[in-house]
């Protein structure tokens, strides 16, 4: 069982993270951004290579 201490701990390093994020949204949604269009081009890629090998 977790201690009081580690419980408040946790809850410590979540409030320091929520913090962070709430802090800098366009940094955060700059970055989401990113992924997604890596995640596009990924798929693009993915499906070209797939459809070249199944010639």
């Amino acid at each position: 069982m977790r201690t009081e201490l580690e419980s408040l701990a946790t809850a410590l390093r979540q409030e320091a993270g929520a913090d962070a994020h709430a802090k800098n949204p366009q940094a955060e949604a700059a970055a989401a951004r990113n992924l997604a269009e890596q995640a596009a081009r990924d798929a693009k890629i993915s499906y070209r290579d797939a459809k070249r090998h199944s010639r």
